[in-house]
């Protein structure tokens, strides 16, 4: 990026943190440029919220949870990368080849359990390999807390990568199993783990030192050229002047006053001791370690933390009595209050009808943005002149209201930049009524169909790709019970202003059990988007909104239909019209006139790779299909090589 643009581009974003910005998420609270508001900082450091308040970090690998910022490093909580030996399954970390993060030189690559081999390929280079042997009793490896009880063999991972592909296997003959993985060894506590990775912000020193607080100083970052870090000279903070600044606070723990098993957490004018995940008593005397898989699964223990979750989870919507007395709305449809526990989050409002339809102008017809099988969206504007999208159901019957209360369970559970956000609702109508966030660009269809004026340029069209990839893959993945969207399509794919996509419309979404495989269902979605399979024998799974996807893919390359019956009898669906031509290389035969590629043989190898995966997308078979991680990791590679 050039330098003076750099400049403006960071100082733009410091002024914007200063107006609308959330950092508090649960009990973790973020520093500049870090937040869980676009207004935080540089877009490349908005992090998301679960429902349950934890940080997370957004990656092409899925979303983790931070356990912990400074000035220049997060730790990530890991304990799900393995590779398991018996399977041969891969993991990977892939933090995205642009995205401001680096893996530190403190990670460690390690294979356990008795003749396991284990490797790892960083930036898609050479690939690391050790093996394990196989000699119960011999001395733990102090700097690996996972080798204290089976054989293990360490690796290192130098500093400045951005992504590890992990793999394993056995040659011990038996069932017993180990794995492979990468940890950050401090940040082991008995049942989690993590990896340490460098953060720094994009720019360098020579145009942007002056973002640097009074006692700090700029470095330019060793592993990421054309990044850079403000550190402080003394005391503590974040080095940044739209942050904290440095101050200089005294290290209170540096004397190491807590006990064995305990944590010292370092405060103004003081120090907390407290016991480490797994342990328990007094933190200042002493922690003793705890057998923390006996105590969680032992029967009524298990029955009690299961109650706690369930009622955690759930948050009964309450609106003021008096204006309940006053109106006959939704309620005597849903037979009570209680029927409409909605797992809202704690910052979700209820909305009047009064200032809904103030917002839109008592619903002006036009106002209207479109109309589907659930309802009418209207655009609008709150009282606080935040513009919305307000949907509208067509009416109260059983289903209709059931893909209301659908619709809000799910998007009440799920945060990531590139779903739409549910703001609220309101229950004092006959009809329930959603308010969203207003998504201004329209749809993908439309962009496509040439219903609005630009044209979107092929790199625009990958990048919407991604993200959706990495919104669906986040529904499969990293929401906390794993969702189904159903109706994967480019109508519900909305562009914002700066050609963003957002997810939108869970009406039909399914929400899964952690251990289902699939959902026998009818069967529901847009003809041209459904999995055949779907439609042969009922089973949902997450492989049907893979299919969907590829359908979203053909429509990018071709800027066709799904379904036309303008063309050819033959070539009325899409996939059908578009597989001959790709598998016989003939992509260039297909590709969207409005491209305008001309001989940039480079787009037009991207092209094919896309069309390539679509394929893939597309298979009968869902056994054949890539999980929608893979989708996103491929595209991202695709984009960046091109």
């Amino acid at each position: 990026m050039d330098a003076a643009l750099t400049a403006v581009y960071l100082f733009l974003f410091h002024a914007a943190a200063q107006d609308l910005c959330s950092r508090k998420c649960g009990s973790f609270t973020a520093d500049y440029p870090f937040g869980f508001d676009r207004g935080c900082g540089p877009p490349e450091f908005e992090l998301n919220c679960s429902s349950a308040g934890k940080p997370l970090l957004q990656t092409v690998a899925g979303q983790f949870e931070i356990l912990e910022a400074t000035a220049t490093t997060l730790i990530v909580e890991t304990s799900r990368l393995k590779s398991n030996s018996c399977t041969g399954a891969e993991a990977f970390f892939d933090v995205g080849s642009t995205a401001p993060y680096t893996l530190s030189a403190n990670n460690e690559f390690f294979a356990r359990g008795c003749s396991v081999e284990g490797s790892y390929t960083a930036d898609a280079e050479s690939t690391q390999h050790c093996e394990t042997g196989c000699q119960p009793g011999r001395e733990p490896n102090i700097r690996n807390p996972f080798c204290e009880e089976l054989e293990c063999c360490i690796l290192t991972i130098p500093s400045g990568k951005r992504s590890v592909i992990i793999k394993s296997s056995a040659n011990n003959g038996t069932s017993d199993c180990g794995y492979s993985s990468v940890i950050f060894p401090p940040s082991y506590q008995v049942v989690t783990y993590g990896i340490e990775l460098l953060w720094a912000m994009p720019g360098n020193c020579s145009t942007s030192a002056h973002l640097c607080s009074l006692n700090a100083t700029c470095l330019d970052a060793p592993h990421q050229p054309g990044f850079f870090n403000c550190i402080c000279n003394t005391g503590s903070g974040n080095g940044f002047s739209n942050g904290t600044g440095c101050s200089a606070v005294v290290d209170h723990c540096a004397s190491s006053p807590c006990s064995e098993g305990a944590i010292c957490v370092n405060d103004l004018n003081s120090f907390t001791c407290k016991c480490r995940q797994g342990y328990k008593g007094n933190a200042t005397s002493g922690c003793r370690k705890t057998d923390v898989f006996q105590h969680i699964t032992s029967g009524p223990v298990l029955l009690v933390v299961a109650a706690a979750i369930l009622a955690g989870s759930i948050c009964v919507c309450i609106v003021r009595t008096k204006k309940l007395g006053r109106k006959k709305g939704l309620f005597p449809k849903l037979g009570s209050l209680a029927h409409l526990q909605l797992e809202f989050k704690q910052n979700a409002t209820f909305f009047s009808f009064d200032e809904l339809s103030r917002a839109t102008q008592n619903f002006k017809a036009e106002l209207m943005l479109g109309t589907g099988s659930f309802g009418t969206v209207f655009q609008g504007v709150l009282d606080d002149d935040t513009p919305v999208a307000i949907k509208k159901a067509n009416s109260t019957t059983g289903p209709r209201i059931q893909q209301f209360l659908n619709e809000v369970t799910i998007l009440s559970q799920v945060n990531h930049r590139n779903l739409v956000k549910l703001l609220g609702c309101c229950l004092e109508t006959e009809v329930p009524l959603l308010v969203f966030e207003f998504v201004p660009n329209g749809t993908l269809f439309e962009h496509l169909q040439h219903r609005r004026s630009s044209i979107l340029s092929w790199e625009r069209r990958l990048q919407i790709a991604i993200e959706t990839a990495e919104a669906i893959s986040y529904l499969h993945s990293s929401a906390a019970q794993p969702i189904y969207h159903r109706d994967v399509k480019s109508t519900n794919i909305l562009l914002d202003e700066k050609f963003t996509a957002k997810v939108a419309d869970f009406g039909i979404s399914k929400l899964v059990s952690l251990e289902a495989t699939h959902v026998s269902t009818t069967v529901h979605g847009t003809p041209g988007y459904i999995d055949p399979q779907y439609q042969q024998n009922y089973q949902l799974t997450d492989k049907s909104d893979v299919y969907s996807f590829g359908v979203v893919l053909l429509e990018l390359i071709t800027g066709q239909k799904p379904v036309d019956f303008s063309r050819n009898s033959s070539d009325k669906n899409l996939t059908a019209f578009s597989l001959a031509y790709i598998q016989s290389s003939r992509i260039e035969d297909i590709i969207d006139k409005g491209l305008e590629l001309g001989d940039e043989r480079a787009k037009i190898s991207s092209i094919q790779e896309v069309a390539n995966l679509a394929i893939r997308c597309l298979e009968f078979n869902r056994e054949n299909r890539p999980a929608m991680r893979s989708v996103a990791e491929e595209l991202m590679k695709i984009s960046a090589a091109s």
